[in-house]
């Protein structure tokens, strides 16, 4: 009987919970912005990869151009600086490997057969270059890559689903957060999938086949779950497969999480015209406090730490998308 009590006191507080969250998401639909996109034929990029920001400043990667690395500013937007040739030299780039920061430098992995990453601050004009970093080349690739200091990282094991902290110091990894896998060994098609953020104060991970973000303090603990389907996951493993995705994308900058929540699967999202996605922006301790709709969808993007400006890239479109953030 004392069971049934507790059980009863649990049902009830989780049903005041979702309402609470339901409400204040209803009241956000109403208010939500919608961002019309410049769109902005650079020379210089081509098939865009990572898109991150120092500052009011925007570096992209991109894997077809001579030149990889370019760095934006201004409005309009206009080209800085570029650096960085593909190739097996001391200081060429295998493949750029963009990190994300909140502290004024930008980090780039990719030199010397992948295991050396930089940093780098902008002088207005041009990348100083500071310190050089070796990764080892053991376990799983790193994902998501963010620093967090200038000696330690955090990244996603999309492979072995798990959330691990790198210190450079010492070359050891600490596990922060581990996901339960699926009985298969397909890892693109875990449906605990998820791309991971780290702004300043905390990290959030955002589910790809879940209608879920998790928020988290920097050592893995979760603080607040963000959650509007309890669902289990229905998907279908193949190249082809048509399986509904939740959360494309998550950026974080200082004191903002921005969450790219599609809710469609890709044939809906391709006959729609690659149109319907949304942002969703959430503090350091997962508390919705607006939401963006587009006019056109970025894939891959980044916002200025003063959170005034995105950058963002769609492969439909072959350019550059920039949205002001009112």
């Amino acid at each position: 009987m004392k069971y049934l009590y507790y059980l009863l006191i649990f049902f009830q507080f989780s049903c005041h919970y979702q309402k609470t969250e339901n409400k204040q998401e209803k009241e956000l639909e109403g208010n939500t912005n919608l961002l019309r996109a410049e769109i902005f034929y650079p020379n210089e990029i081509f098939d865009v990869i990572k898109i991150s920001s120092i500052g009011d400043f925007f570096v992209i990667a991109s894997v077809k151009a001579d030149t990889l690395i370019h760095i934006y500013g201004d409005s309009p937007l206009t080209l800085k600086s570029s650096f960085g040739k593909k190739g097996e030299g001391p200081l060429d780039l295998m493949l750029p490997i963009l990190c994300n920061t909140t502290s004024d430098k930008a980090i780039i992995g990719g030199f010397d057969r992948l295991s050396t990453f930089i940093t780098y601050t902008f002088d207005g004009n041009n990348f100083v270059l500071h310190e050089k970093y070796k990764i080892p080349q053991n376990g799983n690739p790193m994902n998501d890559i963010a620093f967090i200091d200038s000696t330690r990282l955090i990244f996603n094991d999309i492979f072995d689903l798990q959330l691990k902290s790198l210190d450079l110091n010492n070359n050891k990894q600490k596990l922060l957060r581990k996901f339960e896998k699926d009985d298969h060994r397909e890892s693109f098609f875990y449906s605990n999938k998820g791309h991971l953020a780290v702004s300043s104060e905390s990290m959030a991970y955002a589910y790809s086949y879940k209608d879920q973000i998790d928020f988290m303090d920097l050592n893995g603990n979760v603080i607040h779950v963000v959650k509007k389907d309890n669902r289990k996951p229905s998907i279908t493993i193949g190249p082809n497969a048509d399986n509904k995705y939740y959360y494309a994308n998550i950026f974080a900058t200082k004191n903002f999480y921005y969450a790219l929540y599609r809710n469609k699967t890709t044939n809906e999202f391709i006959k729609g015209q690659y149109k319907g996605d949304v942002i969703e922006v959430y503090n350091n301790e997962g508390t919705l406090v607006r939401t963006y709709s587009f006019d056109i969808s970025p894939i891959i993007y980044a916002v200025d730490q003063n959170d005034k400006r995105m950058v963002g890239f769609n492969a439909q479109k072959e350019a550059l998308l920039i949205y002001d953030l009112p």
